[in-house]
């Protein structure tokens, strides 16, 4: 019997291995060709602390430049190249992989847990272009639903359960409708830039690390309850009037209307960094500010960032 060229390839065809060898293929370039799209932002590496050298790795990030519209307005290249934000560290040994030890306050050393991206210095925008974070006094169509805390006027706790102040007030996260972060007006004393020392104190109010010495365990009364205040501008290092509290970083007791921040000692509040501008905050600020947060859960147990020897008034 005689068959055509067609019958010929046909008759010695595998259908089934010949569908696996395409889809092999087309998943082995879609693989490479996603590695590469994955290499517009954060490459070409740095090899070492101790090097210039960097790396691209394989496969190498692609050539052309791709033009982003962004919602907010404006336009952005990539692959393209930030800033790196300046850390406060230096390497314990003189080799790769070795770890790192913070200078000065760890909470602000940006390394580890403490961490953070140069983002925009511009507050994130929802779809519609209204501010994505903002305070819910500034939000006159927002409330709290009745069957959730509300913690505005609620007194507020450092780890270890000395009072720090209230909550003047909460931010709201347009996009996911819900509480983001806390406004806390701190007590005087905090505000007035409480310098702690360097070394450990000995538990003298019943907890493991008592209270900074003039930061009493338990002030009933010493800080004004619901205060519909406006947040001072402050950039950090200068003297902090009301903080922001990320909402991740508390415990929230509705029948005892306490509020305790479960990685701070109360002197570290005096460092908090703070929006440079009135009732808002921007992308690079909020990271500032959850990366020390961060570190302080990381560090509260270290003796250097405890409060200094003393007993509490």
């Amino acid at each position: 019997m005689r068959y055509g060229v067609f019958g010929q390839i046909s008759n010695q065809l595998d259908i089934p291995t010949l569908a696996f060898w395409v889809f092999a293929l087309f998943f082995v370039g879609l693989v490479f060709w996603l590695q590469r799209e994955s290499k517009r932002e954060g490459y070409p590496l740095k090899a070492s602390p101790f090097t210039t050298e960097l790396l691209d790795g394989f496969p190498p990030p692609p050539a052309g430049e791709l033009t982003y519209i962004l919602n907010e307005g404006g336009t952005t290249d990539a692959p393209h190249f930030f800033e790196q934000p300046p850390t406060h560290s230096r390497p314990m040994h003189q080799f790769d992989g070795t770890p790192f030890r913070p200078l000065g306050n760890p909470l602000l050393a940006a390394i580890g847990p403490g961490s953070w991206v140069m983002k925009k210095d511009v507050p994130a925008l929802t779809e519609r272009g209204d501010k994505l974070l903002e305070p819910l006094r500034a939000l006159h169509e927002w409330s709290i639903e009745r069957q959730d805390a509300d913690p505005r006027g609620m007194a507020v706790f450092d780890w270890r359960w000395n009072e720090v102040g209230r909550v003047a007030d909460v931010w709201i996260d347009r996009g996911v409708k819900i509480i983001r972060m806390l406004e806390v007006e701190l007590r005087d004393d905090l505000r007035a830039g409480y310098v702690p020392g360097s070394a450990p104190r000995n538990a003298t109010d019943g907890v493991l690390g008592g209270a900074p010495e003039g930061v009493p365990g338990d002030v009933p009364g010493s800080v004004a309850g619901h205060v519909q205040g406006s947040m001072p501008g402050n950039v950090q290092g200068s003297m902090p009037g009301n903080v922001l509290v990320p909402i991740y970083h508390t415990e929230i007791r509705e029948k005892s209307r306490r509020v305790r921040v479960t990685s701070l000692w109360a002197h570290q509040f005096a460092d908090v960094p703070m929006p440079a501008t009135l009732g808002e905050i921007t992308g690079q600020e909020e990271e500032r500010l959850n990366a020390y947060y961060s570190a302080g859960f990381f560090y509260r147990a270290d003796p250097l960032t405890a409060p200094p020897l003393g007993s509490a008034p």
